[in-house]
């Protein structure tokens, strides 16, 4: 069976790193991550405030995996645009997003969050604690 080609989307901590890459070992699938970048004054504004539009992307190199993804996992503040982003552009991505994404969750396929996190919805998963690999 083919391997989902999956987009990991992070700001670069190493806590965020070992939980996408933890949930992309988990579902055995083929990964590349990539660090967002937030241009000024984006990368100081909440994700529920900031537009969901290219403008706010200093690198925009992983817009175009968009074409080949089946898979995008997000976790932290400045990950949540994009990932919207790219869901929007191309509705066949499967979107996860890990930690409390403080948006609409409709805007993501699953979102999984610590049980302290006390997030309830029906595309909700909680977790005992960090997932990680």
């Amino acid at each position: 069976m083919k391997k989902l080609k999956t987009l990991l989307l992070t700001e670069g901590m190493h806590g965020m790193i070992s939980q996408v890459e933890g949930m992309a070992r988990a579902l055995n699938t083929e990964f590349d991550h990539k660090i967002v970048r937030l241009s000024f004054p984006w990368n100081l504004v909440p994700p529920k405030l900031t537009p969901i539009s290219e403008i706010i992307l200093k690198d925009k190199i992983y817009l175009i995996e968009n074409e080949i993804t089946d898979l995008i996992i997000s976790c932290g503040r400045k990950s949540v645009v994009p990932s919207i982003l790219l869901k929007r552009k191309n509705k066949k991505i499967f979107s996860i997003h890990i930690q409390d994404p403080k948006v609409n969750f409709k805007n993501f396929d699953v979102i999984v969050a610590p049980e302290h996190d006390n997030l309830k919805g029906d595309n909700v998963i909680s977790s005992k604690g960090a997932i990680h690999y």
